[in-house]
């Protein structure tokens, strides 16, 4: 079975790619993204400087793809490929390129990296030590009031919740009790604004790699300074066990160590 695919700049996907059954020209992508799936192997390449919203739709494109290998290609320098035979560590490759594309697209304002947590993953920043008992949960749930119920009080109370909106990207359903930023009155100016992007970005390579994330780095909390804060991030995604978007859900743990508050 062969498949094809383009992805604009905007996230908008394009079927069947202008280049049909053939690898794009060596020398330019007319879109960011050009795909091509061949029985049990996708091969996807990447343009330089691709934007998060083209990496992020990529995403949510190939996270229910049952395939055995997938060959990524970084323009310009495409000779070398990335290959992974795991679909959990290919979204994390991909959400670690749209990460990456969207902290430069805000100047700075983030920076961090991303990886799977475990049990045995070492903490990069002092992290309340009810954290490490959430990756306990039973990832897999389409009942979250069930889920909530083993939850600490500690992670009730300093969790953020979120489902998926229409569109797939996240929505969110709780708050922290007590959360120091970002600034908003209502849970859609939340989403709405570079943090909740940032946010939603992680919480789609999560529900993509189906795995608990850990992510750490810098934030800066306020325009006028360029002092930066750091921080530290867990996301656990619950999927449902048939798989429907609608019932796929996101819990995050963000903490500042410096002022032992909670972020969304």
């Amino acid at each position: 079975m062969r498949m094809s695919f383009e992805i604009n700049e905007t996230g908008q996907i394009l079927m069947p790619a202008g280049i049909a059954h053939s690898a794009p020209p060596r020398q330019v992508l007319r879109h960011p993204i050009y795909g091509m799936r061949m029985r049990n192997e996708m091969l996807i390449h990447i343009a330089q400087n691709s934007s998060s919203q083209a990496l992020l739709s990529l995403l949510q494109t190939i996270r229910s793809l049952q395939v055995e290998r997938f060959q990524f290609f970084q323009h310009p320098h495409q000779q070398t490929a990335h290959i992974f035979t795991k679909r959990a560590e290919a979204c994390l490759f991909l959400g670690r390129i749209a990460l990456s594309s969207f902290e430069q697209e805000q100047q700075k304002k983030f920076a961090s990296h991303l990886s799977f947590f475990t049990a045995s993953s070492e903490l990069p920043l002092e992290m309340p030590f009810f954290v490490r008992n959430i990756i306990q949960m039973k990832t897999v749930s389409a009942d979250l009031p069930t889920v909530l119920t083993r939850l600490d009080n500690d992670i009730k109370k300093n969790g953020s919740y979120f489902c998926l909106d229409a569109e797939h990207h996240l929505k969110m359903l709780k708050l922290p009790e007590q959360y120091s930023y970002p600034p908003c009155e209502e849970f859609q100016d939340i989403m709405a604004s570079p943090h909740g992007k940032w946010v939603d970005i992680v919480g789609q390579v999560a529900l993509a790699t189906r795995l608990p994330l850990l992510q750490f780095g810098q934030l800066r909390m306020h325009a006028q300074t360029a002092q930066s804060t750091p921080f530290a991030r867990v996301a656990i995604p619950f999927i449902d066990t048939d798989f429907r978007f609608v019932n796929f859900r996101v819990i995050t743990l963000a903490f500042l160590p410096d002022n032992h508050s909670w972020t969304v």
